[in-house]
Parts: structure tokens; sequence; C-alpha cells
């Protein structure tokens, strides 16, 4: 019985965190640049950490950035200001979007 609920739990977990990746990943697909939390579905997931959209966009984006989702403007604490700095640049491609605040990204397409 307690197998089984945990089997329940872990697999409605499981469930919620591949949503949230799939919805994350469609909003980092709709659009290009900088997108406003507000704009996309993903305020709508109760288990994520509101100040990681911008680490996240770099993240999951792959090889090739073209948007960057931007924490809640009443969200003060991130890793980084994604309008002044954006990591991986040596290692990842941003769009031209992004020239002013990674001049040392390689560009793509």
């Amino acid at each position: 019985m307690i197998l089984s609920l945990l089997a329940v739990g872990h697999a409605a977990s499981w469930a919620a965190s591949r949503d949230f990746r799939e919805g994350f990943a469609a909003a980092l697909h709709a659009c290009t640049g900088y997108v406003a939390v507000a704009d996309t579905s993903l305020d709508k997931y109760g288990r994520r950490w509101p100040w990681t959209t911008p680490l996240l966009s770099v993240l999951w984006s792959g090889d090739y950035v073209r948007s960057v989702i931007l924490n809640r403007p009443d969200l003060r604490w991130g890793p980084f200001d994604p309008h002044e700095y954006l990591p991986l640049q040596a290692c990842i491609a941003y769009d031209a979007a992004f020239a002013a605040v990674a001049p040392k990204a390689a560009p793509c397409g």
C-alpha cells in the first residue's frame, strides 16, 4: 500500500515537471527577445521557483537562445540581470536581439 502511494505521488510529480518543461519550451519557441513571464502560461505552474526563468531560458534553449523569459517585475532577486549580462556566451549562440548584452556570443543565423 505504501509503495503504491509513493509510486502514484512520484508519477504525479514527474508529470507536473514534464508539463512545466514542455510549457517552458513552447514559450521559448513562440517568441524572440525578452518575454515577460506574464505573457506566457508559466505562472500557472505552482511548483516552479519564480526567480529561475531567465536561467532556465538559457539552459533549456540548447545551443541557440532566441528568447529569454523574464522574472516578474515585482521579484527583485535573481542570479543575474538578463538586461545586463547573459551567461555562457562562449558556449551558446544568442539571437541578434541580445547583441547589446551578449557581445561575445557568436551570432547564429
